[in-house]
């Protein structure tokens, strides 16, 4: 779904079958500020909540593999930071299931529509990812049926992208 609580959202919430959803957020003040009113319209419809994806959680230096955080991290005390997606995590009583990075590799292989684990096997962020929840979350998408139109628009819905397809049959 878009991001937002509007017309749509709510429209889909109550007239689309929904087993649950996987919410999807960047680590800025912002986006977790939107998200957690997301996620507060999901709770009151009940609609199931997997947990929290944090996206482009840092950058990871191709030349150096350093990790550098780069949105949304706050001081939690000497040398220590947290994310967005752990604060929002906190506040809405839900786990963060993978984090993200902003990882070279992991774009070049997306823009082949080629999961990381066929075009890197032997990454650091392959080696930590998938995260076996994450993906036992995304298999209802590809193997439940939900509906005959529903998991026909979810399997060959233009929209969805390829990414999530190509995972989610795993």
């Amino acid at each position: 779904m878009p991001p937002g609580t509007g017309d749509v959202q709510l429209s889909l919430c109550q007239n689309v079958p929904i087993q649950g959803v996987l919410i999807v957020t960047t680590p800025q003040t912002l986006a977790t500020s939107d998200t957690r009113r997301g996620i507060q319209m999901l709770k009151t419809l009940n609609v199931p909540i997997y947990g929290i994806v944090e996206n482009m959680t840092e950058f990871i230096c191709p030349a150096c593999g350093h990790h550098s955080p780069l949105f949304g991290h706050q001081k939690d005390g000497p040398g220590s930071t947290v994310s967005g997606g752990d604060r929002l995590a906190e506040a809405t009583g839900l786990s963060v299931l993978a984090r993200i990075p902003i990882d070279p590799e992991l774009i070049q292989s997306a823009d082949a529509g080629k999961p990381l684990m066929f075009t890197a096997p032997q990454s650091e962020l392959r080696q930590r990812h998938p995260n076996p929840v994450l993906l036992s979350s995304l298999r209802p998408l590809a193997y439940e049926p939900l509906g005959r139109s529903t998991n026909k628009l979810l399997l060959h819905a233009p929209w969805l992208p390829r990414r999530l397809k190509s995972v989610a049959s795993l």
